[in-house]
């Protein structure tokens, strides 16, 4: 990475717990992320403080919210599971400098709008906090379809709330460490199998 140190300080939580009862059995979880610093030093001896940042001007450093957390909870009952996940990060200070496309933001460049880029929205000095919502139900038989095989259909509906990645002057229009791309969005599937 022609990096001289890179120091990375934080806690990790995950926590599980079962409740089964009459109605079904209930699971919690929670995986949890909190970085107290994500530090890189070059060999120049430059220190970037990459926590909390979009850290787009170091390329051996991600994005890094402060705070970033999986949330799920599921029931359980017969051949009947639903699930539903939570996704969440922390706000996260934008860096321009050394960015490309930092030439678009406060209306340096003239050709802008040709790239349906608005420096208002797509230079933000901050992402915010963000939360997405995944919810998926199946169920299982025996010998539903084919003797001697179990048949799972599954339905799904991935970011429940449809929730929008920030705008920002990149590729593709949003920062896809940050953000999952995919829109609101039903599914569904059946597998046969042994």
């Amino acid at each position: 990475l022609n990096a001289r140190a890179m120091e990375w300080e934080g806690f990790d939580l995950s926590v599980n717990y079962n409740l089964p009862t009459d109605l079904g059995d209930f699971n919690f979880g929670a995986d949890m992320t909190y970085t107290l610093a994500y530090d890189y030093t070059s060999f120049d001896g430059t220190v970037v403080e990459g926590a909390g940042k979009r850290n787009n001007n170091v390329a051996a450093v991600p994005p890094t919210p402060e705070i970033r957390a999986n949330l799920r909870a599921s029931w359980t009952k017969d051949v009947h599971n639903v699930v539903v996940y939570g996704r969440y990060f922390s706000e996260v200070d934008e860096v321009l400098v050394g960015d490309p496309f930092a030439v678009f933001c406060g209306g340096l460049s003239g050709i802008a709008f040709l790239f349906a880029i608005n420096s208002e929205t797509h230079c933000p000095e901050k992402y915010d906090a963000h939360f997405t919502v995944d919810i998926n139900y199946s169920a299982t038989f025996d010998d539903l379809l084919v003797n001697g095989m179990s048949t799972t259909v599954q339905l799904g509906l991935i970011n429940a709330f449809d929730e929008k990645g920030q705008e920002h002057i990149t590729l593709g229009g949003i920062e896809t460490f940050l953000y999952d791309p995919r829109e609101q969005m039903i599914y569904a599937s059946l597998k046969v199998g042994f």
